[in-house]
């Protein structure tokens, strides 16, 4: 589970996950939790490496830009890590998957797949 520190603060009239530059919307299922309202909320986003997809190209508004870290071939799948502000973000790509360092590249979250746990003490709050 990639983990990453970040406030919830409001931006343009809806929540969002912000960390460094990077601003990920809260996920309808995640928007009336308790201890995510009111913003501002220091909360930890989980992810899993298999909900993330990655591009060469932004495929839509929703895309986040990222910079490959490294890209792990393990035979049938690689792991690619990438900087995502100031996190390391690990994503499960197929074997075929070509990159170098530094190359960008666009990455996108399943939405429905986010979650959220209160930051200091792990509690999952989604």
């Amino acid at each position: 589970m990639n983990l990453i520190d970040c406030m919830v603060v409001e931006d343009k009239g809806r929540l969002c996950f912000s960390f460094d530059s990077v601003s990920v919307p809260v996920p309808p299922h995640a928007s009336k939790v308790k201890g995510l309202t009111p913003p501002p909320a220091h909360v930890k986003l989980g992810i899993r490496p298999t909900q993330i997809s990655v591009s060469h190209e932004p495929t839509g508004d929703e895309d986040l830009q990222a910079e490959v870290y490294v890209l792990e071939p393990l035979g049938g799948l690689s792991i690619l890590t990438i900087k995502l502000g100031s996190n390391r973000v690990r994503i499960r790509v197929s074997a075929g998957f070509s990159a170098q360092i530094g190359d960008p590249v666009w990455v996108r979250m399943n939405p429905d797949k986010i979650r959220v746990f209160h930051a200091s003490s792990g509690q999952r709050l989604v």
